[in-house]
């Protein structure tokens, strides 16, 4: 569900005569939530948006004790945490950001401070390389899902790439492998 302000930005812009593909692009939101408000009175916006509300209320006292053991806690971990803990949870991700938003401020729970970044200092050539394993689904030619394994190798200096695939789950063996691979 979108706020209250662009729900206001949506009738502002139909009253203005604007379509609702250009009102969609204008607020940076699909144009399925622009029809869906395009419509609707404010009362109804309103009875909607506290229905949503009340839904999350029903875990209020799971998330308030999560924070209160780890304030810092990002808020997709809790998501996460309350989807593992109430399988029948029906909540779209952005309306439980806006939920967790408003209980921290409510509760005087600050965010997870943001990660310090700083310039980093070029190593000389052939010194470092950054080295990352990963797997992806496809399908293959008969349409069956398959899983393909890789190893990736950047090098710092030179930001040379290197790529090795694997039908198979690395081991140990293979790891080495590919790492010989990537220096040859």
């Amino acid at each position: 569900m979108i706020g209250i302000e662009q729900y206001r930005k949506i009738q502002e812009y139909k009253a203005l005569g604007l379509a609702q593909t250009r009102t969609a692009k204008a607020l940076g939101i699909t144009y399925s939530s622009v029809s869906k408000y395009w419509n609707m009175s404010e009362e109804d916006y309103v009875r909607e948006a506290e229905k949503e509300r009340y839904h999350m209320d029903n875990y209020r006292q799971y998330i308030l004790e999560h924070l209160k053991i780890c304030p810092q806690m990002r808020d997709t971990n809790i998501y996460l945490k309350l989807v593992e803990a109430f399988p029948d949870l029906q909540v779209k991700r952005a309306t439980f950001y806006r939920y967790m938003k408003a209980l921290r401020e409510q509760h005087g729970y600050p965010h997870a401070s943001k990660r310090k970044t700083s310039p980093r200092e070029i190593s000389p050539p052939g010194y470092e390389a950054q080295a990352d394993f990963g797997q992806y689904k496809l399908k293959d030619m008969y349409g069956r899902i398959v899983r393909i394994y890789f190893f990736c190798m950047v090098l710092s200096y030179s930001r040379m790439k290197f790529v090795y695939f694997s039908p198979d789950p690395f081991t140990t063996k293979t790891a080495i492998n590919a790492h010989n691979y990537a220096f040859q």
